[in-house]
C-alpha cells in the first residue's frame, strides 16, 4: 500500500478567500484508470499553507554504526555542527556522504537525519549538515544526551541484470550483495540512470524486494516482455528513495529540511490522499498522472479558514496579519 494523492472538486471560495489562484506546483496522483482496492485516508483542505520539495535524500540502508554516545555538540559554521562521542568509538567506516541519526537531545534542533560532511576518528567527532541550526545557541559543551547512528544511503546500487517478470513488472539485480533490508515494498521508489536501453531508466514504483537473492521488482511502464531484458553485466545505477517527489507541492512544514519549510502559497482547492494497492493479482498495474494544483499566489484570508499558517509562513509569502485577516 502506498500514500497517493487525488484531486477533487473545488469548493465555493464565497466568503472564504478573495485572491487570485494559479497553477504554482504540483501535486503526484494517480490517474482515473487504475484497478484495485482504495481507502480515502486524509484531505488535505482548500486554504492549507504549501511548499514545494526542492531537495531529497535517498533512502537509509540499515545502521553501520549503533549506540553512538553524544558528549559535546558544537556549530562550526554556516549549518555545520559537530558532534563529539564518548567511548572513543571506531569511526574508521564513516563515509562523507553517510547520515547521522541523532535521538534524545535536550534540545530537539539537535536531533535529526542528517548528511555527513566529515567526520575525525581520533577526535571522535562527526560534522554534519544540520539545516535548523545556525549559529551556537543550541550548542552543549560537555555532558549532552543524545544517541547516535551512522547509515549509508542507498544512492549506488550497481544494476548487474534487467529482466521481464510479466505485466510492466522488471526485476533490476544488483552486484554486490547491497543491503535491501529496509526497503519497503509499495512505499519506496527506484530509481534508474544509465542503462543501455533508455527504457530501462528511470523512476518507478517498487512492488518487490528480495535481500537475499539482491533483486528489486519495480512497475515499468515502458516494458510489456522480455526484449529489452539484460540477463548479466548490465550498465545503469540504483537508488532507492522513500518518496520521489522534488518539485511537489505539499503542505508547509516550518521544521521540514527539504524545502516544505518555505511557504510559497495556499492550496486553492481540495486534495484527497488515498491508500490503494498498486499491483493487482492478475499483474495488471496503475500508472502515475501528474496534475496542476490550484494555488492562491495573493488575497485576503480569514485566518481562521487556513490551515497551517503561522509567523514563518507569514514572513515568507511576504504577508501581513491583523485582526485575523490575513494579506499577501
Amino acid at each position: 500500500m502506498t500514500n497517493e494523492t487525488r484531486l477533487t472538486a473545488q469548493r465555493d471560495p464565497i466568503n472564504l478567500f478573495a485572491g487570485s489562484v494559479g497553477d504554482t506546483g504540483l501535486f503526484q496522483t494517480r490517474s482515473e484508470t487504475w484497478n484495485g482496492d482504495e481507502t480515502a485516508t486524509a484531505e488535505i483542505p482548500i486554504g492549507t499553507v504549501v511548499g514545494r520539495i526542492t531537495s531529497q535524500y535517498s533512502k537509509l540502508a540499515a545502521a553501520t554504526i549503533t549506540a553512538l554516545d553524544v558528549d559535546a555538540i558544537a556549530w562550526q559554521s554556516g549549518n555545520i555542527v559537530r558532534y563529539t562521542f564518548a567511548s572513543t568509538p571506531d569511526l574508521s567506516t564513516v563515509v562523507v556522504g553517510n547520515f547521522q541519526t541523532i535521538t534524545g537531545s535536550a534540545n530537539a534542533l539537535n536531533d535529526g537525519v542528517f548528511y555527513i560532511s566529515a567526520f575525525n576518528d581520533t577526535n571522535d567527532t562527526i560534522d554534519v549538515i544540520n539545516l535548523t541550526r545556525s549559529d551556537a545557541v543550541a550548542d552543549v559543551v560537555s555532558g549532552a544526551t543524545g544517541t547516535g547512528t551512522v547509515s549509508p544511503q542507498i544512492n549506488a546500487l550497481d544494476v548487474d541484470a534487467i529482466t521481464w517478470q510479466f505485466g510492466n513488472v522488471v526485476r533490476y539485480t544488483m552486484t554486490g550483495t547491497p543491503d535491501l533490508s529496509t526497503i519497503v515494498a509499495g512505499g519506496n521508489q527506484f530509481v534508474v540512470s544509465g542503462s543501455a536501453d533508455a527504457k530501462n531508466d528511470g523512476i518507478f514504483e517498487i512492488v518487490g524486494v528480495n535481500d537475499t537473492n539482491d533483486t528489486i521488482d519495480v512497475i515499468n511502464i515502458n516494458r510489456i516482455d522480455a526484449t529489452l531484458d539484460v540477463a548479466s553485466g548490465a550498465t545503469g545505477t540504483g537508488a532507492v528513495y522513500d518518496e520521489y517527489n522534488i518539485g511537489r507541492i505539499q503542505a508547509y512544514d516550518d521544521a521540514a529540511t527539504n524545502g516544505l519549510e518555505t511557504a510559497i502559497g495556499i492550496l486553492g482547492q481540495e486534495i484527497t490522499v488515498y491508500d490503494q494497492v498498486i499491483l493487482n493479482t492478475d499483474g495488471t498495474t496503475k500508472t502515475r498522472a501528474v496534475y496542476p494544483v490550484k494555488t492562491f499566489t495573493k488575497g485576503t484570508f480569514h485566518e481562521a479558514k487556513l490551515t497551517g499558517l503561522d509567523a514563518a509562513a507569514i514572513v515568507d509569502l511576504g504577508g501581513v496579519s491583523s485582526n485575523g485577516i490575513f494579506t499577501f
